[in-house]
């Protein structure tokens, strides 16, 4: 396990998502290749902004399918889901996604969660 002195663990924490395009609020067709690629970019440029470790952000255009996930220190796998949640969430609204408790009509993106991994990260 790669804890330090003061019981802090480095945690890798996965989710796999399904993005969705739908037309915008003013009934416009999009590309929904174009729209998905663009929240990728967008969301690994906010990860980088973030208080995580070595985020990532792949899947694929054509099926909407996501695979998001970075490392974290926490004492508390608790912890760290919490921080990993808030993160991954906030990146993907300033990126422009809505997610299910955050709907917004005016932005074509949606964000579903399909499942989610967390492991201790240990010392070869």
């Amino acid at each position: 396990m790669l804890e330090g002195g003061d019981g802090m663990m480095e945690l890798e924490i996965t989710y796999e998502g399904r993005l969705t395009v739908e037309p915008d609020y003013e009934g416009e067709v999009v590309d929904p290749g174009s729209e998905i690629a663009q929240a990728f970019d967008l969301t690994m440029q906010e990860l980088l902004k973030l208080d995580v470790i070595d985020p990532s952000v792949s899947g694929s255009v054509t099926t909407g399918e996501i695979t998001m996930s970075c490392i974290v220190e926490s004492s508390t796998w608790d912890e760290a889901v919490t921080r990993v949640d808030s993160a991954f969430r906030s990146a993907l609204h300033a990126a422009g996604v809505c997610t299910p408790t955050w709907p917004d009509p005016r932005r074509r993106v949606g964000y579903t969660l399909v499942g989610r991994n967390a492991k201790e990260l240990v010392d070869a």
